[in-house]
């Protein structure tokens, strides 16, 4: 009778770890898992978080360079346009190089209400921002009034820095 106590005795423990092993086992394959997808979570949280500041820095950029352009200070916001625009005086003529097509934006003639509805990082050196135009800031132009139009940026990376590759409001 002992050796048949002691052989369920072992039995018993030997499937207790067996048992124990398994879900061991199975936990680490599920930590694992979790880790991995916290891991990804994480990579997604930061990537986000850096395209909402470069959100800030652009708009930020946008709306100081759109007031300096109301009051005519070019000088001070040259550095902020990309190679491809020139200046009029009253508006800046954009040169697209992908369709090679000039888009003019008429400079508004007083401040201009803006909310942004979207941006986007299209490529590491091209970025978008659609801005819904709530006061065009035109005295003399009521096709802005009819509906909401958007004002459409796109920005450039160059070198070292973002540049205003073009200014349009869609007609």
């Amino acid at each position: 009778m002992n050796r048949k106590f002691i052989f369920i005795i072992l039995l018993l423990i030997t499937l207790t770890n067996i048992f124990t092993v398994y879900h061991l086992s199975k936990a680490k394959n599920k930590i694992s898992a979790l880790e991995y997808d916290l891991l990804n979570f994480k990579n997604e949280s930061d990537k986000s978080n850096e395209l909402y500041d470069l959100r800030n820095q652009l708009d930020n950029m946008l709306h100081i360079t759109i007031n300096s352009l109301i009051q005519k200070d070019f000088q001070t916001i040259q550095n902020n346009f990309y190679k491809n625009c020139e200046f009029t005086g009253s508006s800046i003529i954009f040169n697209h190089e992908e369709t090679n097509k000039n888009i003019k934006f008429i400079i508004p003639d007083t401040d201009i209400n803006l909310r942004q509805r979207a941006f986007d990082l299209i490529s590491e050196n091209e970025y978008i921002s659609i801005y819904e135009i709530l006061d065009s800031g035109y005295k003399n132009e009521p096709k802005y009034s009819d509906r909401i139009y958007t004002l459409n940026v796109k920005f450039i990376f160059d070198n070292t820095s973002w540049k205003i590759a073009s200014i349009s409001i869609d007609e």
